[in-house]
């Protein structure tokens, strides 16, 4: 997976990231209060969707966001449940378990179904997902082993979703608090900000 986070790729998920921060900005008023914890969900999930599936569709965003975010709770909430009743809790129909079998089901599927894509597909693109299921290991003794299967490549998305989703949401959250907290450091951090971009957006380099 190394190459595929080198200098030029890099830059390419930073234009994503930028496109939807900026269009994130344009929500955002003079004296309006915001939920920084939704907004942070909202602007990470964006992003990791299109950088990891290529997919932008507002609908199609807030529904994969839905099923990863119930799947997050389910596993939270049985996770502080003792481990004899959270095997029978995850055992049982109970409503809450058959929620989370379907949404896990419909990410599987989902991803399944971009994966078909991907592999039928001799279009070039640029997101994760794409990139990860064309990959060869040069190294691999065994043809069969040349590429990643498809529950490889969904376990690596898995991954790089909660991490660059969820994980990624909360550090941004507490960097707003803490800013909130220390004005003085705020006041230096737009200092900062007027000197290097003045009126120009961000960049990565």
């Amino acid at each position: 997976m190394q190459p595929h986070f080198h200098r030029r790729r890099i830059a390419t998920y930073a234009d994503a990231m930028i496109h939807f921060a900026l269009q994130h900005q344009q929500r955002w008023t003079n004296s309006r209060e915001v939920d920084m914890t939704a907004e942070m969900r909202d602007l990470t999930l964006h992003i990791v969707v299109k950088t990891l599936f290529g997919v932008d569709l507002p609908a199609d965003v807030t529904r994969i966001g839905q099923a990863f975010d119930f799947g997050n709770h389910y596993l939270m909430r049985r996770y502080h449940q003792p481990p004899t009743r959270r095997r029978l809790c995850h055992r049982l129909p109970l409503p809450l378990t058959r929620r989370f079998r379907h949404e896990m089901e419909f990410l599987d599927q989902t991803v399944a179904d971009l994966i078909t894509q991907c592999r039928q597909s001799d279009q070039e693109r640029d997101d994760l997902l794409s990139l990860l299921v064309h990959t060869t290991d040069d190294e691999a003794e065994n043809p069969d082993e040349l590429v990643m299967t498809d529950k490889q490549v969904r376990n690596e998305i898995s991954a790089l979703f909660v991490a660059g989703h969820e994980t990624t949401s909360l550090a941004l959250t507490w960097t707003w608090y803490l800013l909130a907290l220390h004005p003085e450091w705020q006041k230096r951090w737009h200092a900062e900000l007027d000197e290097v971009l003045g009126n120009r957006p961000v960049t990565l380099f």
